[in-house]
């Protein structure tokens, strides 16, 4: 009967909160108002309105009716400062839900967060509380005086973002890192995908949790089990899991999943390792034999041959199909080499090491000289994270070496072919007995396939400083937090802080003329 009460007190299961569609959503919406962005002053408080106005109108109509939705856009000056943002509301774990994206450009940043909360028994949506939503943004040093021009926040109920001082524990959330036992490792691989585990070890990790699996008839995997907060974005897997099987059917060396009983490359499985209940993406992955690269003891012509196969690799991705191929515009990843001042954000973490200065200078160096150049930079999708533990190699003759595997497509992006080159010889010059002469051997590779334009090349130096800088940067942060996992987050700190600063000493102009000149002799023979 019309306008009966229908007693549900909750959204039901298939108009429950999700947040890969309301991130698709906020996505759509800045990709319409926001490819243009320019910081300006006086017109930011307008758009913020009309951003949160617009990303509340499309959710809604995504069906979303029985939920109260808080809209929270945050607009500031792209700077180099940090910026740290923790919301806090009154949760239901089983209605209530989030999403959030982050947009940023030379210019300026913005993010959205937009929080979901479940209606109960038809209340009005005004009368739905929410605690208050709190944000806390840390500034840190900068190339000027000025550390901070300007900021807006607002939200769709008018509510203005606090400013004010949570502490580190409070912000930092569940640990998200799985730390399952073997046991739980060996029932979960039985379970999913019936396989009957005779032998299980861990593999090293940098967030996420790997296991090397044999079952009863020797055949071996890897059960790979995905940080908590990565294992959120199932787009972003799925697009990474058929990345790894189209490149495979390409003749690139990649593993693929293994279907689990019921038909999926991915599940989604709710465990709890000590702290809590959380959901972890699952997949069992094929193996690929081999040592990594680290250690195996390459010559130049295997470096030679890996940079050809990286830029073959790249050039075999222009082809990969998929419409979801947007999830990999990560334009404010940490990891991303577009985001060097992201840095300065974490360089307390150095605690006055002398080191310090070199990487505040590099940040300075790539601010001036690489940031105004990467908009001329040749783009497509990449690996990413092209580092000598993502390599596996087996010998063949002649005290030569063949990759046999391509691992880790975790940091896959649509990015810049040059920040590939620069990732693959930064790595592989960690441990090579002579590692200005890697350079040239890379890139020699690499342009037999893909010429780098004259702005690459120009960038190339301080775009190998700069991976350096995030991997020992980034890793003694990350040892704060999972100080359990030291060893594997500090591999980089053993030979990189003295190859930052034997390159740093040496400087660009000599560096890059022997890397050029030993590029040359590998074409020439």
């Amino acid at each position: 009967m019309e306008g009966s009460d229908t007693y549900l007190i909750r959204p039901n299961h298939q108009h429950k909160f999700k947040p890969a569609i309301v991130k698709e959503c906020i996505r759509e919406i800045v990709r319409e108002q926001l490819s243009g962005l320019k910081y300006e002053p006086e017109e930011v408080s307008e758009l913020s309105r009309s951003l949160a106005e617009c990303i509340k109108d499309k959710v809604k109509n995504a069906g979303f009716d029985r939920y109260k939705l808080v809209v929270q856009v945050v607009i500031g000056e792209q700077r180099g400062q940090g910026v740290k943002m923790s919301s806090r509301c009154l949760w239901d774990a089983d209605t209530d839900n989030y999403a959030e994206d982050v947009f940023m450009n030379v210019g300026g940043f913005v993010l959205i967060t937009l929080l979901g909360r479940g209606v109960e028994g038809g209340a009005d949506l005004s009368k739905t509380v929410f605690s208050s939503i709190l944000c806390v943004f840390h500034l840190f040093r900068t190339a000027c005086s000025a550390w901070w021009q300007f900021l807006e926040a607002i939200t769709t109920d008018d509510q203005r973002v606090d400013d004010g001082s949570l502490s580190d524990e409070k912000m930092r959330a569940v640990n998200p890192r799985p730390t399952l036992t073997l046991q739980q490792a060996t029932e979960l691989t039985q379970q999913l995908y019936r396989v009957t585990v005779t032998e299980i070890t861990t593999l090293p990790s940098y967030i996420d949790q790997n296991f090397l699996v044999a079952d009863k008839e020797g055949t071996k995997y890897v059960l790979k089990i995905l940080n908590s907060v990565e294992s959120k974005n199932t787009t972003l897997m799925e697009v990474q899991t058929l990345t790894m099987s189209f490149l495979c059917q390409h003749g690139v060396p990649a593993q693929t999943a293994v279907y689990t009983t019921t038909g999926q490359l991915m599940s989604m499985e709710e465990i709890d390792c000590g702290h809590g209940a959380q959901t972890y993406c699952v997949r069992l992955l094929s193996y690929l034999p081999g040592k990594t690269i680290a250690e195996s003891p390459v010559t130049m012509w295997d470096l030679h041959n890996l940079g050809k196969l990286a830029a073959s690799m790249d050039k075999t991705l222009q082809q990969l199909v998929s419409p979801n191929l947007d999830v990999l515009q990560k334009d404010s990843s940490l990891w991303s080499l577009s985001c060097i001042p992201l840095v300065e954000g974490y360089l307390s973490v150095m605690d006055g090491d002398p080191l310090q200065e070199v990487i505040q200078a590099v940040i300075e160096q790539f601010k001036s000289h690489v940031q105004p150049k990467i908009s001329s930079f040749q783009k497509g999708i990449i690996h990413g994270d092209l580092n000598d533990q993502n390599i596996i190699v087996t010998p063949v003759a002649n005290g030569h070496h063949e990759v046999s595997g391509i691992l880790d497509f975790s940091l896959l992006t649509n990015g810049c072919y040059v920040f590939e080159v620069a990732i693959l010889i930064a790595y592989l010059m960690l441990e090579n007995p002579s590692p200005l002469d890697v350079g040239g051997a890379v890139l020699a590779g690499w342009e037999s396939v893909m010429m780098l334009n004259d702005d690459e090349r120009d960038s190339l130096f301080l775009l190998v400083l700069s991976r350096l800088c995030q991997s020992l940067v980034y890793g003694r942060y990350n040892v704060k937090k999972y100080p359990d996992n030291k060893k594997y987050l500090l591999t980089t700190a053993i030979n990189g802080t003295r190859l930052l600063t034997k390159l740093w000493e040496l400087g660009k102009k000599e560096v890059e003329r022997k890397w050029f000149i030993d590029s040359r002799t590998y074409s020439d023979s």
